[in-house]
């Protein structure tokens, strides 16, 4: 599972979390998946009995005490996806075709197609730019990029070459770490061909790298 502060810009950084998902069973693309038997599992049976009587009164309890009430969009976590943490001082969307879970109430999580060359315009210096021009702060030096707010930035139509480009550079980005000279050059060329595509000159430029900085 993963929480907001595993979430980087273009990556994330899975810090050993789990989450014991005991569903109760799902449809998924006309695919039936059965409720988890709890009887395979018996270490974590023994560790949920331990909270008993509350395990068996609770209202969201599935078919038995030990899972968990019907969920629409369980099956979404095994999609490929774009996710981000609500709270960040920056823009920092990561994707996902692993099938991670996210946490609740901190994570938000985006289904759907072109999804690498998305998150490299979601993570780019223009993306970050028009957020912040719509986005509500904490108050603390950070910002809330909740889902709502997200929806509304404006994304540009690219040609078949420019989005074979910036998947080309994501998968290069993702495999890199923020500190080096290669991940700052990666992320310079997204933006440039970002800029390219959009039209805007370097006065243009300019002015987004300075409201952002």
């Amino acid at each position: 599972m993963l929480r907001g502060r595993d979430i980087k810009r273009y990556h994330y950084e899975f810090a050993d979390q789990y989450m014991i998902a005991t569903h109760n069973g799902y449809k998924y693309d006309d695919t039936v998946f059965p409720r988890v038997d709890v009887e395979k599992y018996p270490a974590v049976k023994e560790w949920l009995s331990s909270f008993e009587p509350k395990l068996s009164e609770r209202a969201d309890q599935g078919d038995t005490p030990y899972n968990l009430r019907k969920c629409a969009y369980m099956g979404d976590f095994s999609q490929p996806k774009i996710m981000w943490g609500e709270i960040s001082d920056k823009a920092k969307f990561a994707f996902d075709k692993e099938g991670l879970f996210v946490a609740p109430n901190s994570v938000f999580m985006l289904l759907g197609s072109s999804l690498p060359e998305l998150t490299a315009y979601l993570n780019s210096d223009l993306a970050e730019y028009a957020f912040s021009t719509m986005g509500t702060t904490t108050g603390m030096g950070t910002v809330r990029w909740q889902k709502q707010k997200v929806e509304l930035i404006p994304v540009p139509q690219f040609n078949p070459q420019v989005c074979e480009d910036l998947k080309s550079l994501m998968k290069q980005i993702s495999s890199l770490s923020s500190s080096t000279q290669k991940w700052k050059d990666c992320r310079q060329a997204i933006n440039n061909c970002i800029y390219s595509s959009t039209g805007l000159v370097d006065k243009e430029r300019n002015f987004i790298r300075q409201q952002i900085r």
